[in-house]
């Protein structure tokens, strides 16, 4: 596993993204607004159906839901829409990642997600967060380096995380729920204005 040290780097060259969960927070709130739900639902379900998209897939999969509640969303993993009904069902979210994730886009700033990137950022296979002992020292590695810089854990989270991404090759993709949230409206507005026009005319 990664050291501090190592982390501490990496969280420095991603620092231009360490304020991700703030503006991710302030977003969410404005595309709540537009869709006229509960922010705090609409994070949750962001959570929720995380795993395994990207974070656009995810904001979109999260508007359909919230206006749509039970209609499994196209390209949805049936483990994903499964979590996502148990949520729906019980009010919780459970997942080693999904809660932090949750956490973090509310505003806990000692939350810290580990997905799939994290593991690579820390040197790990993902799967081996299943055991308890790798997963609380991967957790301790990363509050160690936020605690080094004087940062948020969910700050240094973010930085590392964008670090991660970069290495790997992809782009770390700024996304606007609000704008998503505001085409999603526009369109079942157009839809339905044809769909009235197509009625009248016939």
């Amino acid at each position: 596993m990664k050291t501090v040290q190592q982390l501490v780097t990496m969280a420095l060259r991603g620092q231009d993204h360490m304020g991700w969960y703030a503006s991710a927070k302030l977003d969410i709130e404005k595309a709540s607004d537009i869709l006229g739900v509960n922010s705090v639902a609409f994070t949750e379900i962001m959570a929720v159906t995380s795993p395994r998209v990207s974070v656009t897939r995810n904001v979109k999969y999260a508007i359909m839901l919230s206006q749509e509640p039970f209609v499994k969303p196209s390209g949805m993993l049936g483990g994903v829409f499964d979590s996502y009904m148990k949520w729906l069902d019980t009010g919780l979210i459970t997942g080693q990642k999904t809660r932090p994730f949750a956490n973090a886009l509310m505003g806990i700033h000692t939350s810290i997600p580990l997905d799939v990137w994290m593991c690579k950022a820390l040197g790990i296979p993902q799967w081996s967060l299943r055991r308890k002992s790798v997963f609380t020292r991967a957790t301790h590695q990363v509050a160690q380096a936020a605690d080094y810089l004087g940062w948020w854990n969910m700050e240094a989270q973010a930085a590392i995380w964008s670090t991660a991404v970069r290495e790997g090759g992809r782009r770390v993709m700024i996304v606007s729920a609000e704008s998503l949230a505001l085409q999603h409206i526009n369109s079942a507005r157009s839809l339905f204005q044809r769909t009235l026009t197509l009625e009248y005319t016939s």
